[in-house]
């Protein structure tokens, strides 16, 4: 072989390769069936560094294909050999060493005129092509991987074709078979959106597909091969226009996020759910954070922050200052000072302070919060604060009451439901006489004198369970044995569901007020010299009898006594001896007649006897009874007395049916009695009229 030119006059080849950068043509012919190089062209030590004639050495061009190609080249020629034409890509060690992708190209040509047989071949050095192509085979590969790791799945939409190609993972995470091209339609597409979705997945496409829109990213729902919906994050964007700027290509990603959307849902639920708790709860739930700088905000606060801070959540998220702009001016400085101890020591936090509200004024609140150092140097705290404005208004009254119960005049008796003693007063103890551990649990009846009957306790407790409520005077018995008034007043305290819970018993010892209350009564309706009734006491009693006698149908008997000579005894002996003989005739007049009569003394030596309708029926043995008993002597001192009496007689209903015309008519026949000659009794019925 040599380096001339080939035996076909019409291809200059050696021109061609010259003009032709990295692209050698050479010769061969065929000897014994394999190809023996006979002429290179002459530009291939410029691309080689190795010299023609060395290249055109037998076998020494195959010695320099990479050992990994050999057999690809014993394979090319058998090929060659079989179809005469063959084109093959295989690596070539140059001068320097280097392995260089080259693309060869043979064809086997028959002389027409001499028969002879020649491979005319040409190839080129296609290293960078072939890197390229190396390179985006491997970046394809590493975007497969990529894509299989991550679960997301490729599509590529031809928008003028209407074709979506989908990578195989699009068809397995639907759990449908992949179509043969792996592609489906935009209406395929579409059936497969869930209908809420797809109006909106539309519209954000349309967006996309305008020449100025924004990457398309939405998250919509797939309907899976089982028939339930399935959560996609879809994201692309449009990489070809034609030349009239109408999109034409979009490529993009399709990711599942059933799973966090299954997370969201649950983190929404549970927000829900924290959200309702918080709202439940009385008072704020809040994360206090103080930045390195001194900013301080909170990442999260319940609802009734407002109510606390007058605020909402939004606000306080932004900046702390929204809330500590309300507190109190006079404490703003030590809750700021406290919250800086507080995160530099890392020890709880715990306040009472004032804050001024809009429309509520000032506010009493307390906090605590527990803090934890961050590591990007803020702090953060965990922690509640409450109103507790009613709580120290309640404190207040409380120890108000405390010191009212201790202090008080009046005794306090505390029971339970069942009205065992649970709690007394010093003052209790004052009157009864009772030390506290002395009466703790026991029953109030303790107490109790025997004055009152069973009726009177039972209407008391009757009113208690039906009103709540009882007023009244009570005669108890100290523990010395003393018997004493008290002025008492009795209240239920009842729960929330309105049961009796307690008893709380009010008194006053008013003992010496009922003595004085009796003095009093004493004078006003007794007779000072003798206790008898006075006038006004019997117009009362006889009022009421007159009445009951109506109502009963019974008789009542009106009795006027009036001595005979009692003014000689004053005169001749004097007043003390006569007060003395008035007192006795009074003890005479009670032991002659019944409990249930009045005896009165109505002034001087006037007496009168209301006789109940027991008595009328043997009044005038009673009358003479008490003729017998009135002239009977009296011994005073050293003098002996004797007076006699004049009656009258009135009866009810035979002379008068009111008290005023009974009084009236036996002073009446009193008067004609006396007049017939003393010691004499007379009926006013027997005066005919008078």
């Amino acid at each position: 072989m040599s380096s001339s030119k080939p035996f076909s006059p019409h291809w200059n080849a050696q021109q061609f390769a010259e003009n032709t950068a990295a692209t050698v043509l050479y010769t061969m012919h065929l000897s014994e069936n394999e190809p023996v190089a006979d002429w290179v062209s002459e530009n291939v030590e410029e691309i080689t560094g190795y010299k023609a004639s060395t290249l055109l050495q037998r076998g020494w061009w195959s010695e320099q294909i990479h050992p990994d190609d050999q057999q690809v080249e014993e394979q090319a020629n058998q090929s060659l050999l079989a179809q005469g034409y063959l084109i093959y890509e295989y690596r070539w060690r140059f001068a320097d060493g280097s392995y260089h992708w080259l693309r060869d190209e043979m064809r086997i040509i028959r002389d027409p005129q001499t028969q002879e047989v020649k491979v005319y071949g040409v190839w080129r050095d296609i290293t960078p092509e072939k890197s390229a192509r190396l390179q985006l085979i491997e970046q394809e590969e590493r975007l497969r991987f990529t894509l299989q790791a991550t679960g997301d799945g490729l599509w590529d939409w031809d928008i003028e074709n209407n074709r979506i190609y989908w990578s195989e993972t699009n068809f397995e995470m639907l759990g449908i078979a992949p179509t043969p091209e792996s592609e489906i339609t935009f209406e395929k597409w579409q059936q497969l959106v869930h209908p809420d979705d797809l109006k909106r997945a539309e519209s954000h496409i349309g967006e996309a597909l305008k020449i100025d829109g924004d990457k398309l990213d939405i998250e919509f729902r797939f309907k899976h091969a089982d028939g339930h919906w399935l959560w996609v994050a879809c994201r692309g964007q449009v990489v070809a226009w034609n030349e009239h700027g109408n999109p034409i290509r979009m490529l993009g990603l399709h990711t599942d996020i059933s799973e966090r959307k299954d997370w969201e849902h649950e983190i929404r639920a549970r927000e829900r759910l924290l959200k309702q708790l918080t709202e439940q709860v009385p008072g704020l739930l809040y994360q206090f954070v103080q930045q390195p700088d001194g900013h301080m905000y909170f990442p999260f606060a319940s609802a009734h922050i407002l109510e606390i801070y007058g605020v909402t959540p939004q606000q306080a998220e932004e900046d702390a200052w929204h809330a500590a702009s309300n507190i109190h001016p006079d404490d703003l400085d030590e809750v700021l000072a406290s919250i800086q101890r507080s995160g530099e020591s890392l020890q709880l936090w715990r306040k009472q302070y004032r804050v001024i509200l809009p429309g509520k004024g000032e506010r009493w609140i307390r906090g605590e919060a527990r803090p934890e150092r961050q590591k990007d140097g803020s702090v953060l705290w965990h922690g509640y604060i409450m109103d507790v404005t009613a709580e120290r208004e309640a404190e207040r009254e409380l120890r108000l009451a405390s010191s009212v119960f201790k202090h008080t005049h009046e005794g306090i008796m505390i029971t339970d439901r069942t009205g065992k003693i649970i709690e007394v007063n010093p003052t209790f103890t004052r009157i009864t006489g009772y030390r506290r551990d002395d009466v703790m649990g026991e029953d109030p009846r303790l107490l109790a004198s025997g004055r009152h009957s069973t009726e009177f306790f039972s209407e008391m407790w009757q009113n208690l369970i039906e009103f709540g409520f009882w007023q009244g005077e009570v005669w108890n018995k100290r523990k010395n044995g003393q018997i004493y008034c008290e002025r008492k007043t009795i209240s239920a305290v009842y729960d929330d569901h309105g049961n009796i819970e307690q008893f709380v018993s009010l008194f006053s010892d008013i003992t010496q007020l009922k003595h004085q209350q009796q003095k009093l009564e004493q004078l006003a309706h007794y007779d000072p010299l003798t206790s008898l009734p006075n006038r006004t006491l019997l117009n009362d009693r006889l009022y009421m009898a007159v009445e009951a006698a109506k109502r009963n149908g019974s008789q009542l008997s009106v009795v006027y006594v009036d001595l005979d000579d009692f003014k000689p005894v004053n005169d001749q002996f004097g007043h003390a001896t006569g007060d003395r003989l008035l007192e006795i005739i009074a003890e005479r007049l009670v032991k002659n007649v019944r409990k249930s009569d009045t005896v009165a003394r109505i002034g001087g030596d006037e007496f009168i006897l209301l006789l109940n309708h027991e008595s009328v029926t043997g009044y005038q043995a009673l009358i003479k009874r008490l003729q017998k008993s009135l002239q009977q002597p009296v011994d005073i001192e050293n003098h002996r007395v004797a007076v006699s009496s004049s009656i009258g007689i009135a009866h009810f209903p035979q002379d008068a049916e009111n008290a005023e015309l009974l009084i009236r008519y036996a002073d009446r026949a009193m008067y004609a009695a006396k007049q017939s000659g003393k010691n004499k009794a007379q009926e006013y019925n027997e005066l005919g009229g008078v």
